[in-house]
């Protein structure tokens, strides 16, 4: 019933950042949910589709935070604040991206049309996203040149 986050946790242990899947959250969504947090500023929003891929930055009180997209083309969107210390204010964004539900009216439509227009290749894409989202999951790493998971050899 909420949209999944995936917490991030700084060295003691306690949330720094989170990502959310954007497979079905556009950019521009992003920052509408950004918006609907009670006293949250926009300070910069990215105009176009894929111009950078840190696209939307905003402001509760003293703390600054940022939305990206890593490498431009990711799964997932990285939510955090810009300084590396981080903000007590983390709670309160991610709690707007965990009750956010328009996704999935916007979703279900996006998979009858591909369905219904025979998009293969939407298809695909999704096959893509759900594989690298799954990588990332299990403490991978994507590759984004060969489009595969690659995992760090352990110590012991």
């Amino acid at each position: 019933s909420e949209m999944r986050v995936h917490i991030l946790p700084a060295a003691d242990g306690t949330p720094f950042a989170f990502e959310v899947g954007n497979l079905l959250l556009t950019r521009g969504q992003a920052c509408r949910v950004v918006e609907s947090i009670p006293g949250a500023e926009i300070v910069r929003r990215s105009r176009l589709f894929r111009d950078t891929s840190d696209f939307c930055e905003f402001r509760i009180g003293d703390d600054v935070f940022v939305i990206e997209e890593p490498f431009g083309d990711n799964s997932r969107y990285w939510i955090g604040p810009k300084n590396p210390e981080g903000s007590s204010s983390i709670g309160v964004v991610r709690r707007a991206f965990e009750s956010h539900e328009s996704w999935r009216l916007l979703g279900r439509i996006a998979i009858l049309l591909a369905i219904a227009s025979g998009a293969v290749w939407a298809l695909i894409h999704v096959q893509t996203f759900i594989a690298q989202d799954r990588c990332l999951d299990s403490g991978g790493r994507w590759e984004y040149s060969t489009s595969s998971c690659t995992r760090e050899a352990s110590d012991g």
